[in-house]
């Protein structure tokens, strides 16, 4: 009963998230909180709801350092690290960073790109730097249009 009262309250704070992505669309507390959840989660063990962070992500909107700081941080001390589960896990995260769509993280994302140990991670980070320039656009254009959009 306690794993699927937690489990709905993941869901709908989820599912809130993209109304709560631009601080014009609702209390600056709430969107606090909301972006500390999502911080958490995502540096939680993520690997079961992975598609689900994604996603929220793309249409969210969301560009706050208090959600991609951290994200970063891991991958540069760990990027140079040849494991493969560091590599899938280092992935991962490489896209989540991408999905910022903000330009502080492109000089990471290029030397991940330049000088991981694993091939399959500077692919990822490659393709990370097209990701960063079109959630660049996006990003303003989802989180201002959430504002506004009506419930529902």
């Amino acid at each position: 009963m306690q794993l699927a009262r937690r489990c709905l309250w993941c869901l709908l704070v989820v599912s809130l998230l993209p109304g709560l992505a631009s601080p014009a669309g609702a209390d600056p507390a709430d969107v606090d909180a909301e972006i500390q959840y999502l911080a958490e989660l995502i540096r939680g063990d993520p690997s079961s709801r992975q598609a689900e962070i994604r996603e929220q992500l793309v249409w969210s909107g969301i560009q706050d350092e208090r959600v991609y700081d951290p994200i970063r941080d891991e991958i540069m001390q760990n990027y140079r690290d040849a494991a493969e589960a560091t590599s899938s896990q280092l992935s991962w995260l490489v896209e989540i960073l991408a999905l910022s769509g903000m330009d502080a993280y492109r000089a990471d994302l290029r030397t991940v790109a330049a000088g991981a140990a694993s091939a399959g991670l500077r692919d990822r980070a490659r393709q990370a730097l097209l990701t960063l320039d079109l959630q660049a656009e996006r990003n303003p254009v989802l989180s201002a249009g959430l504002a506004e959009a009506p419930p529902g």
